[in-house]
């Protein structure tokens, strides 16, 4: 019998699964060694400058290697612990495809003052994030949300970013579902719509969320709490598991795609 085959995944499912899985392998061997360097001249290099204390190369590298360590976590579960949880697998697979998306989000825009206002956004959320831990910790010390707000804002003046761009580094946090969605989008060849829909279901199982739960889950009524309401067991539904780590390995291998093009050639 298959390693990835145990009672709770169907047999064609576990082969297909398996050819996923084959890809993070070399993916976490790779997340484990030194990410190249830009060479000089390259198209990272290039954005690296424009984007000065936020590079664009780190970031992209944190986040693809976040998303491995994600979908990592997904195969030693179903192929070494051989479990297979009616949450876990998806709420893991919905940290690996926020990760890759948000490389792929950074570096496939054609455009480098398109990539330097995607950078200069996700700071800005980043920084909006950390001032609200802030505040919640009663810490002091270090620069406001505004003055870092300024600063991206005037990193995005100097890059000569219109007056329209520059509000758009802080007028919101950028969300993950645009992050998902927009990187879809800029990959020839994707399915936007399916991409998203694949991360709202594993975010709103992340959440027990009742609706995302009948979209992903089988069911099996093991009792009634009242007339009206049923106890349930709820179990993976295969096709759906498998969906969305071949959705999530797509977009771990765009990212790792551009990337490996970005950080050696010029565009």
């Amino acid at each position: 019998m298959d390693p990835v085959v145990n009672d709770l995944i169907d047999p064609a499912v576990g082969q297909e699964l398996l050819k996923v899985f084959g890809l993070v392998d070399d993916w976490f061997v790779r997340s484990q060694q030194k990410q190249a360097s830009p060479v000089p001249g390259s198209s990272l290099a290039g954005d690296d400058k424009a984007t000065d204390r936020y590079p664009v190369s780190a970031a992209a590298a944190s986040v693809l290697i976040s998303a491995v360590n994600h979908i990592h976590a997904v195969r030693t579960l179903i192929v070494e612990a051989k479990k297979v949880h009616p949450n876990a697998p998806l709420t893991l697979l919905r940290g690996a495809l926020e990760n890759a998306a948000t490389a792929v989000w950074l570096l496939a825009p054609t455009s480098r003052d398109t990539r330097v206002l995607r950078r200069l956004r996700l700071e800005y959320a980043n920084a909006w994030n950390s001032e609200q831990a802030r505040l919640l910790a009663k810490a002091t010390g270090g620069r406001t949300l505004v003055e870092r707000r300024q600063r991206l804002q005037d990193m995005a003046r100097n890059r000569g970013l219109t007056p329209d761009q520059v509000s758009q580094v802080a007028a919101t946090a950028v969300g993950f579902r645009t992050i998902v969605r927009e990187a879809a989008i800029d990959v020839p060849g994707r399915d936007p719509e399916f991409t998203e829909f694949v991360w709202m279901v594993c975010s709103g199982i992340a959440h027990a969320q009742i609706w995302a739960s009948i979209a992903a889950s089988d069911r099996t009524i093991i009792g009634q709490v009242s007339p009206t309401v049923s106890q349930v067991r709820l179990t993976t539904n295969d096709q759906f598991l498998l969906a969305a780590a071949q959705v999530t390995a797509v977009m771990i291998a765009d990212g790792w795609q551009y990337y490996d093009r970005a950080v050696a050639c010029h565009r």
